[in-house]
């Protein structure tokens, strides 16, 4: 058997009961159902913690990657909240599950979450446009909270706003006192 987690938390019993109760679900249903489950209760913690981890916050406005691009705190010129964009700033392919958040009340990062793969003229598609807009393209399989595991995480980032986030989250991780371990 492949270990994943580290000796001392696989020692805990509540852990071991956990770890049980999943090989329980994959033996009498399925794994997708127990990646469903995983989804369910995971999603909302995945993206918390990417967020605080930049600092960011989900902005209430249209999540379009123009307002990234253009630096705009208004609304799309494109579109509205709940509406397809159809601008020249948009990148279409990242409509599935996308958000805009912002750094320092701004719009610094739109997140698209496709379902993969990514093909080679895909993936050529968005440096292209990233290098086009000036954005900073990552593209991850985590944190996804749309789908953990089962969609991929594609950020847009406005270059200042990245380092800005970065600086603020090292400065974070400086000032928390030493774990002893």
């Amino acid at each position: 058997m492949r270990r994943f987690l580290n000796p001392k938390a696989g020692q805990d019993p509540v852990i071991q009961r956990a770890r049980d109760e999943v090989a329980g679900i994959v033996k009498s249903k399925d794994i997708d159902t127990l990646q469903r489950i995983v989804a369910e209760t995971t999603w909302e913690v995945a993206r918390d913690e990417w967020a605080a981890r930049w600092t960011l916050k989900e902005s209430r406005g249209h999540a379009c990657i123009c307002r990234v691009v253009r630096g705009t705190r208004g609304r799309c010129s494109y579109g509205r909240r709940g509406s397809p964009c159809a601008g020249p700033d948009c990148f279409c392919n990242l409509r599935d599950h996308g958000t805009l958040w912002n750094f320092d009340g701004k719009p610094a990062v739109y997140v698209g979450q496709p379902y993969g793969p990514i093909d080679p003229p895909a993936l050529r598609a968005l440096a292209d446009f990233a290098d086009a807009h000036n954005l900073r393209v990552y593209v991850d399989n985590r944190p996804s909270w749309h789908f953990p595991g089962r969609v991929l995480t594609v950020e847009f980032w406005n270059p200042l706003a990245r380092v800005a986030a970065e600086q603020a989250a090292e400065e974070r991780r400086k000032a928390q006192p030493a774990r002893k371990g």
